[in-house]
């Protein structure tokens, strides 16, 4: 009796933040269709951001948590009233005009609630623009505004999709107008793996999955601390493994994409939890915490790097002491010819070397130096740090390559 009246509560609960996503799939399969919709009308704020609920009802749950966001911010920004004048009159400075500290703290609630709703605009537009070959179909996964605000989009749904792809961005992700442009990378990477199936004859299916779900760093400053990434780490984790729980049969191919500081956040996790994906992609990556791609806990031949000449991450150098003597050694060896030299082999087949600069940066050992041990990516040598997904970048091909699991040209 008293273990049937605890199946019954559970039933009756969503399960807390943090359960193992099999038990949250289990829990979820065994509810009616009448008690799953009614979960999700009564607490979306739980079911949209439940790892282990399939991609449909997440989707659903967090579109109405979408506009009831939406209204929040807006009444949070009609509340704040008229713009308060800018500068104090000359009479209260003595002086030469002093911004008013009444507009100072007005201007900045105001900018981050617009932000926000600019966020949200780039949701509900890619969510309601008409399916065609360059925009799949769209899955809302994860959606708050707290703090500087989460989403989740899924380009094409990734329980039944052949082939899934994690996209993590870095500093300055978060629920605002540059979510559009993440958005589009998600879109720009399923068509890249849809070219790739359709070169090898493969009808094979790909979801990219844009992944701001975790709170990044929102400048340089604050990208010199890796505490973004290892406050992360559950996160990820926990979102990769619902990934399987929910997918219907077996993932055939997991891949974990990201950029910048992204890196470090999925580094991290990888380093420190494990992560169930077959392949992980570093793009521009100011070092990802450890010192080798073995060290990732997946197959080092499944690991890959790409970092443009003209990509000023490379300016970003080490942090550690270690770090810092070892560059020094480095550049002297560069600049004057001597040190370990290395040879190789470039994406065209013809033999290169140089001198091994080994190069260690913020976070860690440079992911595209030979002793890292990953395989590099083609990159357009004069290309910036956000040009990897342009039309001419050799990177993107390469990105859809990996993604649907054919071999990288």
């Amino acid at each position: 009796m008293a273990k049937d009246q605890a199946a019954q509560t559970a039933r009756e609960q969503v399960p807390a933040t943090g359960t193992d996503p099999n038990s949250v799939k289990q829990w979820w399969d065994g509810l009616t269709d009448t008690e799953q919709q009614a979960f999700i009308n009564d607490h979306p704020d739980q079911v949209g951001a439940l790892d282990g609920v399939p991609a449909t009802a997440r989707d659903k749950a967090n579109r109405i948590n979408l506009q009831r966001g939406k209204q929040d911010l807006q009444r949070q920004l009609d509340g704040l009233g008229p713009e308060p004048k800018k500068n104090l009159s000359v009479a209260e400075t003595n002086g030469g005009p002093v911004e008013n500290p009444d507009y100072t703290e007005w201007k900045k609630k105001h900018d981050a609630l617009e932000d926000k709703l600019k966020g949200i605009k780039s949701i509900e537009e890619r969510l309601n623009t008409k399916v065609n070959d360059d925009h799949p179909p769209t899955f809302l996964l994860g959606f708050d505004t707290n703090d500087h605000g989460h989403a989740i989009i899924a380009a094409n749904n990734p329980d039944t999709a052949d082939n899934v792809s994690t996209y993590v961005p870095g500093t300055g992700a978060r629920l605002g107008a540059s979510l559009h442009n993440d958005i589009e990378r998600s879109d720009l990477m399923v068509a890249s793996a849809n070219k790739a199936n359709k070169n090898a004859g493969d009808p094979s299916t790909t979801s990219s999955i844009t992944w701001v779900g975790y709170d990044a760093p929102q400048n340089l400053g604050q990208a010199t601390d890796d505490k973004y990434a290892k406050n992360a780490e559950d996160k990820l984790h926990s979102f990769e493994l619902g990934l399987h729980a929910t997918h219907d049969g077996k993932l055939n191919n997991n891949t974990v994409l990201a950029h910048s500081y992204g890196t470090t956040t999925v580094g991290y996790t990888m380093r420190d939890k494990g992560l169930p994906v077959d392949n992980v992609v570093l793009i521009a990556s100011p070092g990802c915490g450890v010192e080798h791609a073995k060290d990732l806990g997946i197959d080092p031949s499944h690991v890959y790097a790409a970092q443009s000449d003209g990509d000023s991450i490379g300016w970003a150098d080490a942090a550690d002491p270690k770090g810092v003597a070892k560059n020094v050694r480095d550049y002297y060896a560069e600049t004057w010819g001597v040190g370990n030299y290395y040879t190789g082999v470039d994406a065209n087949g013809v033999h290169v070397g140089g001198v091994d600069t080994d190069n260690h940066m913020i976070h860690g050992r440079q992911t595209t130096v030979p002793e890292f041990g990953a395989h590099v990516l083609r990159t357009n040598p004069e290309g910036g740090h956000s040009d990897y997904w342009n039309d001419n970048s050799p990177t993107l091909p390469a990105m859809g390559e990996v993604i649907a699991g054919k071999p990288v040209s």
